[in-house]
């Protein structure tokens, strides 16, 4: 994806699975896109590390969040 739309893409929302997220993020990051990430964002503090790294060095903000349902009881 990033190889063929990079150009019209402003950020990315990574909801895969759990392992992958930190790596689609510093991928994403390092092309100049912000990153909205499903919890859990890192496995790791080196992840961590590297992740605030980037978005200090490329300028891009990044949230994680933890998508949930609401119930109307």
């Amino acid at each position: 994806m990033f190889d063929q739309m990079a150009k019209s893409i402003d950020a990315i929302m990574v909801a895969a699975s759990d392992h992958t997220h930190a790596g689609v993020a510093v991928h994403a990051i390092t092309l100049g896109k912000h990153a909205y990430v499903q919890k859990s964002l890192t496995h790791s503090v080196y992840e961590s590390r590297l992740l605030s790294k980037l978005t200090e060095k490329y300028k891009m903000a990044t949230q994680m969040d933890n998508q949930g349902n609401l119930f109307d009881w």
